[in-house]
């Protein structure tokens, strides 16, 4: 029997429609690993405990995760793929492409592309991921006329309407490793399509509150893009996330958005030298208050400088996030599950990665 590469374990993620974070989890590995397999394609195999778990996970799938496991790595099951999809030894070791990735499957131009003669099975799925995502226009209607009931009622509209987008901004913030991609895709397209005919009609302290949250929002689109491997998508999305920010005049908010993006480099495999330019952007605009954003941005940048072997500036940058972090409001520390807060593992993952990078291991344990 075949083994597992890094193409297939990505096919299986999103067949199984899990975000990095989940499937990392799912599989009892670090999201880096997972991330590290995606980018080695059909470079790397994972280890052979690895390779069990990941022979379970595919037994353990429903038919349809199966069929879009199948589906992802470019078609049925060809001659020479034993279960599981890998290469069986007894056929030909060459594989179907990678193909289209899952998230294009959800846009209307592909229809043509992907609906081919004897593909009822794939015509099926197909159809069905578009009528799901074609429910966010009639989710954005939904939710206009839920927002316009409540401000109707409420005293002080626009600090009502601007709590209640920060709320939707922290429900994000919490649930974005937990959510099916395709249903967070759509919803955030339903809400940023609220938000856009909000801040249409906003202006002055109002309209700079909502693109505040509109800046927050976009990042965490930009993100879902990126673990969807639409990386171009992303880097759009991450331009507009920049502009609602600033927009907001918010320092925090603009500070974290870019942080985000630094933090997020590597993993969408950016150059180093625009990881970097996006980083000195950010500490020209950072407070010196500490905040979520200050922290995310040092590790980012921590990171990339690991990477690209500039050991001091890295270890300088890691001094930064642990100045950062034992500063942080206690409620940023706290808020673990949030995309939003700064729990201590996040310090000691960066030092970890950092540190290993560097080749210091007695530190990286």
């Amino acid at each position: 029997m075949g083994l597992w590469t890094g193409r297939e374990t990505r096919a299986l993620r999103l067949g199984l429609r899990m975000t990095i974070e989940t499937f990392g989890e799912h599989l009892g590995v670090g999201v880096r690993t997972v991330a590290k397999w995606e980018a080695q394609a059909a470079g790397i195999t994972p280890v052979p405990a690895i390779q069990e778990v990941l022979d379970a996970a595919l037994e353990r799938a429903t038919p349809a995760q199966q069929a879009r496991f199948q589906l992802l790595l470019g078609g049925g099951p060809a001659a020479g793929v034993g279960s599981g999809g890998r290469s069986d030894e007894r056929g030909s070791s060459a594989r179907p492409d990678w193909g289209i990735r899952y998230e294009e499957r959800l846009l209307p131009e592909t229809v043509d592309r992907r609906i081919g003669e004897n593909e009822d099975m794939n015509r099926r799925q197909l159809l069905v991921d578009l009528a799901v995502l074609g429910l966010a226009s009639s989710l954005a209607r939904v939710e206009s006329v839920r927002q316009r009931l409540a401000a109707a009622v409420a005293g002080g509209r626009h600090a009502a309407d601007l709590d209640e987008w920060d709320r939707i901004v922290h429900e994000y913030a919490r649930s974005y490793n937990v959510t099916p991609m395709d249903r967070l895709l759509r919803d955030l397209t339903a809400d940023l399509s609220v938000l856009q005919l909000r801040l249409e009609g906003a202006d002055g302290m109002h309209q700079r509150g909502l693109a505040r949250a509109g800046g927050q929002l976009a990042a965490i689109a930009a993100m879902a893009w990126a673990d969807a491997g639409e990386v171009a998508r992303a880097g759009r999305w991450w331009r507009t996330a920049r502009e609602l920010a600033d927009g907001s005049g918010d320092t925090e908010a603009r500070t974290w958005v870019r942080g985000r993006e630094v933090v997020n480099g590597l993993y969408e495999q950016r150059p180093v030298s625009v990881i970097l330019d996006r980083a000195a952007e950010a500490t020209s605009i950072a407070a010196p208050l500490p905040g979520a954003g200050n922290a995310q941005l040092y590790s980012g940048l921590a990171q990339t400088l690991s990477v690209a072997g500039r050991a001091d500036e890295a270890l300088a940058a890691l001094g930064r996030v642990s100045d950062v972090t034992v500063q942080l409001p206690a409620r940023v520390v706290a808020d673990e599950g949030s995309l939003l807060g700064w729990p201590e593992a996040r310090l000691r993952h960066t030092e970890s990665y950092v540190h290993t990078w560097l080749g210091d291991t007695r530190r990286a344990y």
